[in-house]
């Protein structure tokens, strides 16, 4: 520590000359004076790191004297040591008046009085920082993560303020209660970081106080304090058994109370991250899903073990490990490695891929990496998610070879009759009794119908089936005007109007999004299907939302749907009953699958 200006209050000269020799053996300058009227001025000139007050000698001036530096706002910041004897006063606790900071034995010639003056001048005081970092590397007490919500309860309105005039300094929230009940509301009413409460106060009493606390679950870890009078080991040992953390005499001296708060606290904060890490790695470890924490060049700094085994990583610590380097040469990445070391962006999802070998099977791994960046854009750490989907996987691409199978074999029959439908109502084969041709119609119009009713089986199974389940990119005005030309042309929509109204501002906008003309034709077709009626009007609109967005949104003329039936219409296979005749096309999957997309 470095060397401290000290100055000491001592009428008697024996005694100063034991101080200064103790003081000045440590490294310290010491200056002198006796209490009087001069005595604030001189430590207003000397500017001292502490003042040692000698209270037994010199009686009733000497404590005035202190008490006067403390009520003075230009000394009170100067942390101060009352040396002094039980014996002085009928009542110890009255030496709390003057706010000392330490009271001292009267012996200055021993370790007790070393270790108050070297612990006092390490703990930051109000407005004083401390020449000496915390052992710990943490900030001082009442910076940053030190600081906390503390409730102090106490009947003594004085003890109380004594206690908020110390920590609320040091940048501690402090409540204030005069009873115990009070104290438990309190802690009840929110997140508190400590509990300082007096033994003995009337109504429930501090013991029962801590019982309650640690039998309630949502607040048991609040460490708790008691300040008690009482020197009777059986008394503190009934506060132990309650559950009370520590005690801390009175009358107590400023140093020791914030350095217990501060530890306490500290402790506590520790354990519930250690609780809170401990649950995280069990979570972590017995997850089916890989997590890996990398830094910006994607090198590990942890892993659970799902992320070894799907990853082939050793067993022993591969903290360090480029990850890049370790899947280079042995499985592929669907993402370009730019889009992955780029600090832009938040969020990469892609594959992890290898091929089957004669050992092992193919692998196919879903990757999802989030990204974090430091106040200088820099790429500070990412979190990546994997999840084996090799079997899922599998199933998909047997569904998709199924569904192209079954699609092939349905429709070349029905395709086979539609055309020789058309070529019989044409006359290509000669002219037909009109009994002929409506039962040629007819056949034909049942294989649309079927042939229809079969892409919408298939596109709710698989909605990517029908335009391959890739981005199709197309602006948005010429997407949707080839799309109503298309339905005017292809589709019986009766007298149906179907109006398109596009913002100019919309117009060119890039519109890839897969199944997106799946999803409209299926909302276009329920407008069309329930709206017969002369004037019947359908209407696309294209523009910008509230939100900035390109919105594309279809209304029509018809009955409407009847509010009970809004979210019901969503569900497979269901339609409004009262318009379900039977003569009505569809089972009642087009909305679910617009939903389905959307």
């Amino acid at each position: 520590m470095a060397p401290k200006k000290i100055l000491v209050i001592e009428d008697d000269a024996g005694r100063f000359r034991a101080i200064r020799r103790v003081l000045t053996g440590r490294g310290h300058s010491v200056v002198g004076v006796r209490h009087g009227k001069g005595c604030v001025d001189r430590v207003l000139r000397e500017g001292p790191d502490l003042i040692v007050v000698g209270i037994a000698a010199s009686g009733r001036p000497a404590f005035d004297e202190a008490k006067r530096l403390r009520d003075e706002p230009r000394t009170s910041a100067i942390p101060v040591i009352a040396i002094t004897t039980a014996t002085v006063y009928d009542d110890p606790e009255s030496l709390s008046d003057i706010c000392a900071d330490r009271l001292g034995d009267s012996s200055v010639e021993n370790d007790l009085f070393v270790r108050s003056v070297e612990d006092i001048l390490q703990v930051k005081g109000p407005g004083r920082e401390s020449d000496l970092a915390d052992p710990t590397g943490e900030a001082p007490a009442g910076v940053g993560d030190e600081t906390g919500i503390i409730v102090v309860a106490d009947d003594e309105a004085r003890n109380r303020r004594r206690v908020a005039s110390i920590l609320e300094p040091l940048g501690y929230t402090v409540r204030q209660v005069a009873s115990g009940e009070e104290a438990l509301d309190a802690v009840n009413e929110r997140q508190i970081d400590l509990l300082l409460l007096d033994f003995a106060m009337p109504g429930t009493d501090s013991l029962e106080i801590t019982r309650r606390i640690r039998s309630d679950p949502s607040i048991r870890a609040i460490p708790i304090i008691l300040l008690t009078a009482f020197a009777d080991r059986e008394r503190k040992l009934e506060g132990i058994e309650a559950g009370c953390d520590d005690f801390i005499d009175k009358p107590f001296d400023r140093d020791e109370l914030v350095i217990r708060i501060r530890s306490l606290i500290r402790l506590s904060r520790f354990r519930m991250r250690a609780e809170e890490r401990e649950r995280l790695d069990t979570v972590l470890g017995e997850s089916g899903e890989g997590i890996v924490f990398l830094d910006g060049a994607w090198r590990i700094t942890e892993i659970n073990n799902a992320g070894r085994r799907l990853l082939a990583l050793p067993p022993e610590d591969c903290a360090g490990t480029s990850l890049l380097d370790h899947l280079a040469g042995r499985r592929t990445l669907s993402a370009d490695l730019s889009a992955l070391t780029d600090p832009g962006g938040e969020t990469v999802r892609f594959r992890i891929e290898q091929g089957e070998t004669e050992s092992s099977a193919p692998l196919i791994l879903s990757a999802y990496a989030k990204k974090f960046r430091s106040a200088d854009g820099k790429l500070r750490e990412v979190i990546l998610t994997i999840k084996d989907i090799s079997a899922s996987a599998g199933e998909e691409r047997m569904k998709d070879e199924f569904l192209s199978t079954m699609s092939h074999k349905f429709k070349t029959p029905l395709s086979v009759v539609m055309a020789n439908c058309e070529y019989l109502t044409s006359g290509y084969y000669g002219d037909l009794a009109e009994e002929q041709s409506e039962a040629v119609r007819e056949i034909g119009t049942g294989a649309t119908q079927l042939l229809d009713l079969f892409d919408k089986l298939l596109a709710f199974i698989a909605p990517g089936s029908l335009d391959g389940g890739t981005p199709q990119p197309r602006e948005l005005g010429a997407l949707l005007g080839g799309y109503v030309s298309d339905v005017k042309k292809k589709r019986d929509i009766g007298e149906v109007r179907i109006d398109l109204e596009i913002d100019r501002d919309v117009k060119k906008e890039i519109i890839d999004y897969p199944s997106f003309t799946i999803a409209l034709d299926n909302i276009v077709e329920n407008a069309i299907k329930f709206n017969r009626r002369p004037g019947a009007r359908v209407k696309i609109s294209a523009g910008r939302d509230g939100n900035g967005a390109t919105a594309v949104s279809v209304t029509d003329n018809g009955p409407g749907i009847p509010s009970e039936h809004t979210e019901k219409i969503f569900q497979r296979f269901y339609q409004v009953e009262k318009f379900h005749t039977g003569k009505v096309e569809g089972v009642g999957l087009g909305l679910p699958l617009a939903r389905r997309i959307i």
